[in-house]
Order: structure tokens, then C-alpha cells, then sequence
């Protein structure tokens, strides 16, 4: 089971949807490549809605977008 998240403004492209993982790596420098249990990524995410709200607001959404963007390219190379 995955989980990811699109900021409603940009939810028509398909390159603004970003994995849970992808997210925590941004928000807390946790590495993606650890495996984590489906129901840590829930607990994760109860504990972080609001942080993930704000990452994807109106105001952050674009700048948002652009960051996660350039960490999934910087981990597709790693």
C-alpha cells in the first residue's frame, strides 16, 4: 500500500502528486530509502497533516512542487 499527496491547486498534473516518503524526506531530512511499515506512514501522517497542509497551501504549493520535484530527481540518480 502507497499513499500520495497532490496540492489541490495543481492536482491535474500528474507530476505534483508526490509519495509519503518522498514528503517526509523533505519535511524532516528522513531517508526514502528506509523501509517503513504502512502503519508507521499512517502514524506519520496523522502526526504531520498540518505540516503537510501548509506544505501544500496556496503559498507554498508552486515553491513546494519545485523542492520535491528536485529531491525525487536527486534520488532517481541516487
Amino acid at each position: 500500500m502507497g499513499f500520495g499527496v497532490a496540492p489541490t491547486q495543481f492536482a491535474a498534473s500528474p507530476e505534483n502528486w508526490f509519495r509519503i516518503p518522498v514528503i517526509c524526506q523533505h519535511l524532516d531530512d528522513y531517508d526514502e530509502t528506509n523501509a517503513v511499515s504502512p502503519e508507521a506512514q499512517v502514524a506519520w501522517i496523522r502526526d504531520n497533516l498540518g505540516r503537510i497542509d501548509e506544505l501544500f497551501s496556496d503559498a507554498n504549493a508552486a515553491r513546494s512542487c519545485n523542492a520535491l520535484i528536485g529531491l525525487e530527481e536527486e534520488l532517481a540518480t541516487k
